[in-house]
């Protein structure tokens, strides 16, 4: 609803120490280790893509794909500023306007139509809940929120959604991270404490990926490289 304001590294449980796993899919070598167990990140640069990836094969401990595997993403950030705070207020002024909240990605695709409203002349804010029309929350990346009057965006804001679900793995154990969730070196992210805004981050080449089965977990930090495919293969116990 639009509301008139006032006033107008590697963590998981060991596998056996005899166990050794090579994975020949995406052509990369997957050598399981004791105590924290490392997959090698490859960074293959005859792999080329625009902007940014990340791929690879969630397996077992008898090295079978494994479908379902949630796999959730964070953004590592550096602070820049202390503001300007991204302004959230669109101001109607004269006659009486229908607005249109939508949400896109960074990139200018679409996402979601969230909310419309009329309203005369004041001052109009839409704090977005980062879920979708349906509710559902949104994938990790970094989003506009557009009012839109007449089919022109008359003002917009950004918002960066990260810690939520990006994919699963398929049936095979495959997952894929795009571009489109991967949004390095985007500013401002509006960083706040509760409601307290406190200044501006922008989005660094580091990411966090969290994989999530019902009896098992691990998270790995990355590096991205542009235009580079980044391939990750994961054992699970």
């Amino acid at each position: 609803m639009v509301q008139k304001t006032h006033n107008g590294e590697c963590r998981r449980i060991s596998a056996d120490l005899s166990r050794r796993l090579i994975l020949h899919a995406l052509g990369v070598i997957v050598v399981g280790i004791a105590a924290c167990e490392r997959e090698i990140v490859v960074n293959d640069p005859s792999i080329q893509i625009d902007g940014y990836g990340v791929q690879g094969i969630v397996y077992d401990r008898f090295g079978n794909g494994v479908q379902g595997v949630d796999v959730y993403v964070d953004y590592g950030r550096r602070f820049v500023d202390y503001g300007p705070e991204p302004s959230r207020v669109y101001t109607v002024v004269g006659q009486q306007e229908e607005i249109t909240v939508t949400i896109v990605y960074s990139d200018g695709s679409p996402f979601a139509v969230v909310a419309t409203q009329s309203g005369g002349p004041g001052a109009y804010e839409y704090l977005w809940n980062k879920r979708d029309a349906l509710g559902n929350p949104a994938p990790p990346g970094a989003y506009f929120v557009r009012y839109v009057v007449g089919g022109q965006t008359k003002h917009s804001y950004p918002v960066v959604v990260f810690g939520t679900k990006v994919t699963e793995s398929d049936a095979n154990g495959r997952y894929s991270i795009t571009n489109r969730n991967l949004p390095v070196d985007f500013y401002p992210v509006a960083e706040y404490t509760g409601s307290t805004y406190y200044g501006n981050s922008q989005i660094t080449d580091e990411i966090f990926v969290f994989f999530e089965s019902s009896q098992s977990t691990a998270e790995y930090r990355l590096t991205l490289a542009k235009n580079q495919l980044i391939q990750k293969n994961v054992g699970l116990n």
